[in-house]
């Protein structure tokens, strides 16, 4: 099928009506001089797949063009919608989404325009939906209304030239992907304490290089890794750092933690949270924080290392971190003893350790004399 005529009196065209139709080229709608299009709806998918369609006119009385409507419609340049024409930017596969200026309710942002450099966006918006401007590459710059309190899963994914994004106040949850890949992004401010933050947020992001975290908002999985341009990680308080949080950042240098009272609630640092940053040279821990497995493994450049004496660590902890020589415990650990061999497996300490656990020298195995100084290598230990 190449070509599809709408009748006049088509008001719905439902989900994934014509999705797969790889040869459609043309679709019309019926005209008769003094009746206008009943067409209100364009279904989720309606459209997705066509990919040789280049054009399509929609009738000014569509009000509702619902998510992936055109998604891979490789070839489609161009919609135009009661005289507007929204240009569509994106490689030959890009999932072009809610293309045209659409919403199903007042108070939810389907999508304005995707135009070269800006993401325009109703005013009285309070959600921007899923998929709103995946892989728009066009867009440089994003001002979000005041109004809006959800930005959708991947709203904004893929949109590598974004470079500033402005959030309200109110904004209370950025889903899962909704800035993944955005790899133009340099900086970011989070509005609020409270925010929620999905899985992979703005993983990808590599031309993020330094972050302030405040607040209890990194909980979900992956929501900074691969910002492989991250320098430098500062936080103001810390709770807890989900799995994989920044895991793969391996150009991050520094992480600057808050003073904690050694009597407080315990933070966690949970799996794989900064695993793969290999950047990091040194790293000091504060009191009541506790890692679960491999938080830090594969940090290949981590050289020395401060710990709270009490601190708990899961298996693999510091696995694979080659570099690693000088672990010191602040203060006396009154609780069980650490398992060593699970906890910095892999690395040049353990080796260490190992020997001088048998009343040799750390550093070249060799025997110890008075106060603990190597008779081959003269090494203090």
């Amino acid at each position: 099928m190449k070509e599809i005529a709408i009748p006049r009196k088509v008001t719905v065209i439902g989900e994934g009506a014509f999705s797969g139709c790889r040869g459609l080229q043309t679709i019309t709608f019926e005209k008769i001089t003094g009746y206008s299009n009943e067409l209100h709806t364009i279904g989720d998918r309606a459209f997705e797949g066509c990919a040789e369609l280049v054009k399509i006119e929609i009738p000014g009385t569509v009000t509702s063009i619902g998510p992936e409507a055109f998604a891979d419609c490789g070839r489609l340049k161009a919609i135009h919608l009661s005289g507007t024409t929204a240009e569509l930017y994106g490689k030959k596969k890009i999932a072009i989404t809610h293309p045209a200026l659409t919403t199903s309710r007042d108070d939810v942002m389907r999508i304005d325009r995707a135009r070269e450099t800006q993401a325009l966006i109703p005013a009285n918006a309070k959600e921007i939906d899923d998929e709103a401007f995946r892989f728009c590459i066009g867009i440089k710059s994003a001002a979000i209304p005041g109004k809006v309190r959800t930005i959708g899963r991947a709203a904004f994914e893929g949109c590598a030239a974004l470079e500033s994004i402005a959030f309200p106040t109110k904004l209370d949850n950025i889903c899962d992907r909704a800035f993944k890949d955005c790899t133009g992004l340099r900086s970011l401010t989070f509005p609020n304490h409270y925010l929620g933050i999905g899985d992979e947020a703005f993983s990808g992001c590599t031309g993020i290089q330094e972050l302030t975290i405040e607040g209890d908002i990194l909980r979900a999985e992956g929501i900074f890794a691969g910002c492989t341009g991250l320098k430098e990680i500062i936080f103001k308080d810390l709770h807890v750092v989900g799995d994989k949080t920044f895991m793969g950042c391996t150009g991050l240098e520094s992480i600057i933690f808050p003073v904690r009272d050694p009597g407080g609630i315990s933070a966690w640092i949970k799996k794989e949270a900064f695993a793969g940053c290999a950047g990091l040279t040194s790293l000091t821990l504060p009191a009541t924080t506790n890692l679960e497995d491999r938080a830090f493994a594969g940090c290949a450049g981590l050289k020395s290392l401060r710990l709270p004496a009490d601190i708990l660590m899961g298996n693999g902890a510091f696995s694979g971190c080659a570099a690693l020589e000088e672990v010191t415990f602040l203060g006396r650990r009154t609780y069980d003893p650490i398992d060593m061999s699970e906890v910095f497996e892999g690395t040049p300490f353990l080796e260490r350790y190992e020997r001088r656990s048998k009343g040799l020298c750390g550093y070249c195995g060799g025997k110890l004399g008075l106060f603990g100084k190597c008779k081959s290598c003269g090494k203090k230990n």
